[in-house]
């Protein structure tokens, strides 16, 4: 049988296509993103200073090892502009590893994408991309003592 995912690495890599909502006051974002699985504790990327194109090479580890063989892996990702009062919401959406991708991030890490999204009067607008890599390290196989 295929090894399964255990401790996995998702790596928020970079984000492009960021609203620019400081442009009033002479300055840039300032953005972070907020990853959400499941069962475990958020993660938050450091603040990128002044970009719309942050590069925050930010690794949260996640145990897949109690889920169940051939499932995957949902993310909720929340892109925030950090001000000195409060923060602006820059978009969001959920990153879906589908299990054939965590199975081949076992092998060498896999490069995904989430498109963002941001809600306005009339609907939704493309809100900018995250790139997302995911590598994964096969779950612990039991131990058999002997009695």
């Amino acid at each position: 049988a295929a090894p399964s995912p255990g401790l996995t690495t998702l790596t928020a890599v970079s984000a492009r296509g960021l609203a620019d909502t400081d442009g009033l006051l002479g300055g840039k974002s300032d953005p972070y993103a907020v990853l959400e699985v499941d069962g475990f504790p958020c993660h938050t990327t450091p603040v990128a200073p002044g970009t719309c194109t942050p590069v925050w090479n930010y690794a949260a580890e996640y145990d897949l090892s109690g889920r169940a063989a051939g499932a995957g892996l949902e993310c909720k990702v929340k892109v925030y502009d950090k001000d000195l009062i409060g923060k602006d919401y820059l978009g969001g959406g959920v990153l879906v590893v589908e299990a054939a991708a965590l199975q081949e991030s076992l092998e060498g890490a896999v490069e995904l994408e989430l498109a963002l999204v941001r809600r306005k009067k009339g609907g939704k607008v493309d809100a900018g991309v995250v790139a997302f890599r995911v590598a994964a390290r096969p779950r612990a196989q039991q131990q058999h003592q002997p009695v």
